[in-house]
């Protein structure tokens, strides 16, 4: 599992290199921030990394939350959860147990920060 801010993976070259990397260190779960994907984009996206793909898209200069699945882990019952531009999740079943996973990407500045927290975790 692994969660990154990569501040934009517009760029094909680097999102193929970012993949391949993922692919090579065999990290099946990953939570990626600020990609700047597009609806447009998801397709594409997911048919470059070869797994699952779940998206809240922004624009292509902002935000865009993902969450990849390897192709490789072997889990069933795969169900996206969207609650907004900052909060995304999937629920799956990995070898008879039940996982819920959430990509979290809060505010910088504090005041945005502790009003995100406090609304988020009601």
């Amino acid at each position: 599992l692994l969660s990154i801010n990569t501040r934009g993976l517009r760029n094909r070259s680097v999102r193929r290199t970012v993949f391949q990397y993922l692919k090579a260190k065999h990290i099946d779960v990953v939570c990626m921030q600020e990609t700047y994907i597009t609806k447009n984009d998801v397709e594409m996206w997911e048919k470059e990394w070869g797994g699952r793909l779940f998206a809240h898209p922004s624009t292509c200069h902002s935000k865009g939350q993902i969450i990849l699945i390897s192709k490789n882990l072997n889990c069933q019952n795969i169900e996206f959860i969207d609650l907004s531009d900052r909060i995304i999740g999937v629920k799956f079943i990995y070898q008879d147990k039940k996982f819920v996973l959430f990509n979290v990407y809060a505010p910088n500045e504090v005041a945005s920060k502790k009003r995100f927290y406090s609304l988020a975790f009601k």
